[in-house]
């Protein structure tokens, strides 16, 4: 478009979409980054804690811990499925139970999903 043109409602809208396809991508970024970030931090944290301490820092808050990352990890592989994109998600490295307390207890097992 020259300067000076007055923009067709089919350059607003290419202007729109791109704006909102930008914020969606930033926004997926995030939260792919997010995912990755905590659990790295809680099963392989940098400060040396094994997975069972931190679960034991979070107490009886623990599985809802555990519960976010599963909602996060489906609604990421939900969406990519609907987009028709690939998004790699990093799985526990340990097997885990989510105590009916609330309270998590971390196996020396592998994780399967």
């Amino acid at each position: 478009m020259l300067p000076g043109e007055t923009p067709t409602t089919a350059d607003k809208q290419d202007r729109a979409k791109a704006h909102i396809d930008a914020i969606i991508a930033g926004c997926w970024n995030t939260m792919v980054i997010a995912q990755h970030d905590g659990i790295d931090a809680f099963w392989n944290n940098k400060d040396g804690l094994t997975p069972q301490q931190v679960a034991d820092k979070y107490g009886t808050r623990a599985g809802a811990l555990f519960a976010f990352n599963t909602a996060l990890v489906t609604f990421l592989l939900t969406q990519a499925a609907a987009r028709s994109v690939n998004v790699i998600v990093k799985p526990p490295t340990n097997a885990f139970t989510v105590n009916q307390d609330g309270t998590v207890t971390i196996s020396n097992d592998p994780y399967v999903p």
